[in-house]
């Protein structure tokens, strides 16, 4: 049996200051990450949409549709109950389309409570 713990996403924050400030993320293993981070989704996307589409993938844990503004297009999180879906999905989909999608879409592995590809948080 496994644990829900996320052992081998090792991350390291390093910031810089100055006029600008930069934020970036050296990730360690992803091989056991079972959630993706999805961009470019369209604006109505919820989480029933979410399942819709991506559940088509394998099973679905949870899900959430992370808004910036209204009418813009929008950005999920989407946890699998099996490591080798998420991968799949970041592998596969990444730059192209998911049916049931009109546009390519970005997908990338996210360790839990990263956020992904911006914002979002643990809880």
């Amino acid at each position: 049996h496994s644990t829900s713990s996320f052992k081998s996403a090792s991350c390291a924050a390093l910031e810089f200051s100055g006029p600008f400030r930069v934020s970036f993320y050296i990730m360690g293993d992803l091989s056991n990450c079972d959630q993706i981070w999805i961009g470019g989704l369209p604006p109505e996307t919820d989480d029933a949409f979410l399942r819709g589409i991506f559940g088509a993938y394998g099973e679905i844990v949870w899900c959430k549709t992370l808004r910036k503004d209204p009418g813009q297009k929008c950005s999920a999180l989407v946890q699998f109950g099996d490591v080798q879906d998420a991968q799949f999905c970041a592998n596969n989909l990444n730059g192209n389309r998911a049916e049931g999608l009109d546009e390519p879409i970005k997908v990338k592995l996210s360790p839990p409570n990263s956020g992904g590809g911006g914002g979002g948080g643990g809880g």
